[in-house]
């Protein structure tokens, strides 16, 4: 995805259209690589699965202080909680894919 649009717009105009769409991209890339991967287990993550969940939890830490910067402000709080709700949208999603293995491992 063109990461290079307009945040101000996407949170106040579209809805969070782009930073939802870049979160869920890049957790369905993780899911993609794993089913990708014959005879994989937890125990011997590709380098390319390891930076793949790796930018996928930066991506998620990023948000996450989007929104804490949302929260100072009253009348933005209501940011800060659509920003919430894309992060555990997306975690949830992939938590519920991995093995319970790589999320102990990988702190996710």
């Amino acid at each position: 995805m063109n990461q290079d649009f307009d945040l101000v717009k996407d949170i106040y105009i579209d809805y969070f259209k782009n930073i939802n769409t870049l979160f869920a991209d890049s957790t369905a890339k993780v899911l993609k690589i794993i089913g990708n991967i014959p005879g994989w287990t937890s125990k011997n993550l590709s380098e390319q699965l390891a930076q793949e969940l790796n930018y996928c939890m930066q991506l998620g830490e990023t948000i996450n202080k989007l929104a804490l910067i949302h929260m100072g402000n009253f009348e933005e709080s209501q940011i800060s909680f659509e920003l919430g709700i894309i992060i555990r949208t997306n975690i949830n999603n992939l938590r519920r894919q991995l093995h319970p293995e790589i999320i102990r491992n990988h702190i996710i």
